[in-house]
């Protein structure tokens, strides 16, 4: 859905005052910056850029999932599937392993299962 910026009210979408706009962009920007995973989340970008590159790229600092909960945006519930993500970037090879081992997975079960269904 779409309010438009410095929208006071999402109900209606009024608009508000330039004052409006820069408490609530200030606001979010003190959200942002405060968030503890914000600095893993600018190292796998960075990441993402430099694997795009051709560059090497380095280790990122992880930070818990459970470091200080509550603050900032929620940073944490992104940071996960962006760490698999470049993973996948990096080593393309992984994403055929994965599949490979689904493959394999369902063909073992259902290898298993008609030979338990012929026993009987």
């Amino acid at each position: 859905m779409y309010y438009p910026v410095g929208a006071t009210d999402p109900l209606t979408a009024k608009e508000g005052t330039w004052q409006d706009t820069v408490k609530s962009t200030a606001g979010a920007l003190i959200a942002v910056t405060t968030d503890p995973h914000l600095s893993e989340v600018i190292c796998q970008v960075l990441k993402l850029q430099a694997i795009e590159k051709g560059q090497r790229v380095g280790a990122c600092n992880i930070v818990s999932k459970d470091y200080l909960p509550g603050k900032g945006i929620g940073l944490r519930d992104v940071v996960v599937p962006l760490r698999y993500y470049v993973k996948a970037k990096e080593k393309p090879y992984i994403a055929a392993l994965i599949a490979a081992g689904v493959v394999f997975t369902i063909f073992s079960l259902g290898l298993s299962v008609g030979r338990s269904k012929r026993r009987v």
